[in-house]
């Protein structure tokens, strides 16, 4: 599943004039390339609620999709080049001209979504006089600095463990149910599918959507699938590659060594939304084999929302998104043996008995649907800025 799909073109949702504005709230984000999806479902939850959501982000070619719906949907962009701002310089500049745009716009409230803008947020909220929530996704902001803001959010228990800070906020990664819901599956090109990737009867398909790189726990992957040669499965690994690339030809190589070369398939990562979804449809179960303990949760949330089962990795910030034994399974993924043998059982159930696996898939949608959506979540989101606002007034 694409890390951050596209939405379905959204309709311009409008404010009741009656009410007035609720919250005003600046988002900071390096980049629009890893926080497109989340400011995009942040902004027209606050639309709809009378709030007001604010981005400031760098300008890029890869941003300008994001950036014309996220002004479709009632948000405004604020141009910031936080991807020059790295020295300590630096910050107390880009953070006081930030500090006139909350000063004009009469923003109530900084939340800054990652590691790289933290400092500069610190600065305008200093200068403004706003409070700042800072998002710990990672452990690379020490905690020095996350005890300057006002709140911290965290993605999982696990995390707000690893951060070792009292009150930190949980809050989960969310999805549109509107955007990732079956009727908008093509039956016709799922088969299409298929064909194309050469799928023999009887036989259940993996699909792995992970980056490839090094750190993404491919190796480890490809041995444990070599020691499945005793179910037929067809792995389609979805990520953009090319021939050329260093792990790409090192791991097709092992491939070739293990004598999978037929059931290992690399394909490029559709751009298209809606192909992506195809691809998802097409495919039993969803393996997530990153190791990295810090890994998003966002693209498990989107294929268990998808109706699909899960393999994930655990320990880890995806771990908490999954319920082990209903929605999918979680694995030490670094072991090839471990995973052959918890994969082999999958796919064994699979073969005989479909339902089993469609069942489990059926119960991911509504475990999503009961704690991931887009107004779950922000609505969670929002109250916790109201209590930071009145806290610190």
């Amino acid at each position: 599943m694409s890390e951050q799909p596209e939405q379905q073109q959204p309709q311009s949702p409008q404010k009741d004039p009656q009410k007035g504005i609720g919250l005003k709230v600046l988002h900071t984000c390096a980049t629009l390339d890893g926080h497109g999806y989340q400011m995009l479902q942040i902004a027209q939850y606050a639309t709809e609620h009378n709030h007001m959501s604010y981005v400031a982000c760098a300008e890029s070619s890869s941003a300008t999709p994001y950036l014309e719906k996220l002004l479709r949907v009632g948000g405004m962009h604020i141009p910031s080049p936080f991807d020059t701002p790295s020295s300590a310089l630096k910050a107390p500049v880009e953070g006081y001209k930030l500090a006139a745009h909350i000063k004009e716009n009469g923003i109530d409230m900084i939340h800054a979504h990652d590691a790289r803008t933290i400092p500069v947020a610190l600065w305008a909220s200093k200068f403004s006089g706003v409070p700042v929530v800072v998002s710990a996704n990672t452990t690379e902001t020490p905690n020095r600095v996350l005890r300057k803001s006002y709140g911290i959010v965290a993605p999982s228990l696990y995390m707000a463990k690893k951060v070792g800070l009292k009150g930190v906020h949980i809050l989960p990664p969310s999805y549109d149910p509107v955007d990732l819901h079956n009727k908008n599956i093509d039956a016709d090109a799922v088969d299409g599918l298929w064909a194309e990737w050469d799928v023999p009867t009887a036989t259940s398909v993996i699909l792995v959507t992970e980056p490839l790189r090094e750190e993404n726990g491919y190796r480890h992957l490809i041995e444990a699938f070599g020691l499945m040669k005793k179910i037929p499965f067809k792995a389609i690994i979805c990520a953009n590659y090319t021939e050329q690339q260093a792990l790409f030809t090192d791991l097709w190589k092992r491939i070739e060594a293990l004598g999978i070369s037929k059931e290992v398939l690399f394909i490029d990562k559709p751009t298209d939304s809606n192909a992506m979804k195809n691809v998802l449809s097409a495919c039993d179960v969803v393996v997530f084999p990153n190791n990295n303990p810090d890994a998003e949760a966002q693209s498990v949330v989107n294929a268990q929302a998808m109706g699909k089962a899960v393999v994930v990795h655990s320990p880890s910030n995806r771990a908490e998104v999954v319920d082990s034994g209903k929605t999918g399974w979680l694995v030490n993924l670094e072991n090839p043996e471990t995973a052959a043998n918890k994969l082999s059982l999958v796919l064994k159930d699979a073969t005989t008995d479909m339902t089993r696996l469609q069942k489990m898939g059926t119960t991911a949608t509504r475990h999503c649907k009961e704690h991931y959506t887009t107004a779950a979540v922000c609505t969670e989101l929002f109250a916790f800025y109201d209590q930071i606002r009145h806290a610190s007034s």
